[in-house]
């Protein structure tokens, strides 16, 4: 797109959004649920009357099955202190990226949900038949 080669593109939007805020390209729309805080011009697809079809890029750390309870509980606290201390909470917005680390167990859930919707979109897709 910067180089005029296409007219369209769907980017993660933290590798966007300082070409965003730059007014180098232009947001028609989030894959988010929600705006996005630090884009809150930009609609979402369900706004836009596109139902169901949100996509996220998300990050997380994850260990191996079977690590004692006590050693994901204290990752996860220094995780979530690193993540909403002020410099990285900053640096995560400032490339429209939502600081989460808040739970484990809502991260596990997230990626729990995230495996059966792609997996049914695979599936409807026969994705995995090529």
């Amino acid at each position: 797109m910067l180089g005029g080669f296409t007219p369209i593109s769907c980017n993660a939007i933290s590798s966007t959004s300082a070409f965003i805020k730059s007014g180098k390209i232009r947001a028609l729309a989030v894959t988010s649920k929600q705006r996005l805080e630090t884009l809150p011009d930009v609609p979402t697809l369900g706004e836009l009357g596109i139902k169901d079809q949100e996509s996220e890029t998300m990050a997380g750390v994850l260990v191996p099955a079977g690590t004692p309870q006590p050693i994901v509980d204290l990752l996860q606290r220094e995780i979530a202190a690193i993540v909403h201390g002020p410099d990285v909470k900053q640096r995560f917005l400032d490339v429209a990226t939502i600081p989460d680390g808040d739970s484990s167990a809502d991260f596990a859930a997230y990626v729990s949900d995230e495996l059966a919707k792609w997996k049914r979109v695979i599936e409807a897709g026969n994705i995995d038949k090529i």
